[in-house]
């Protein structure tokens, strides 16, 4: 298969300086530099379909900046606060989510400090978010901080089938 040459193009914070040794797999590789000065090897295919735009730097800066904005990027209250958006965008939890119209409430949905100054932070690594009433979404007055053992005593009650006889 014939190799393109890609010196000189662009995608995103990139430029291809030069070709690199290919992968294990034989696939084409480009050492790229970056608009911050560092370099990165990058896959043709990656770079061609735009998925790399950078050398890691603008996901640093983006990393940065929500830990300058609130300083609790990575904290045991941002990962639940994370978890619960991902639980009820996630299409394997229709049923369990989306189905029964469980969202996040406008106000928390793209703002962690708004989150964390309606709840506080998350008392221990024991503690999860918990919707007090679980037919109503992820919203102030319906949440709280609760152990597995209160969430378990907080769960809708499971259907049984019965069996003909």
């Amino acid at each position: 298969m014939k190799v393109v040459d890609m010196a000189g193009k662009a995608s995103g914070h990139l430029i291809v300086v030069e070709r690199a040794s290919n992968t294990k797999g034989g696939q084409a590789q480009w050492l790229c530099i970056c608009d911050c000065g560092n370099t990165t090897v990058v896959s043709g295919t990656q770079f061609r379909l735009g998925k790399v735009k950078s050398c890691g730097c603008r996901q640093m800066e983006a990393c940065r900046a929500a830990m300058t904005f609130h300083g609790m990027t990575f904290s045991r209250t941002w990962k639940r606060w994370v978890a619960m958006k991902r639980r009820c965008n996630d299409p394997a939890k229709a049923s369990s989510y989306l189905d029964r119209g469980i969202a996040v409430c406008e106000s928390w949905k793209n703002n962690f400090k708004a989150f964390l100054n309606d709840m506080g932070e998350c008392p221990s690594d024991k503690h999860t978010l918990d919707r007090i009433d679980n037919d109503r979404g992820y919203e102030p007055g319906n949440c709280r901080w609760a152990t597995m053992k209160e969430q378990c005593q907080n769960r809708r009650p499971r259907k049984t089938l019965r069996v003909p006889s």
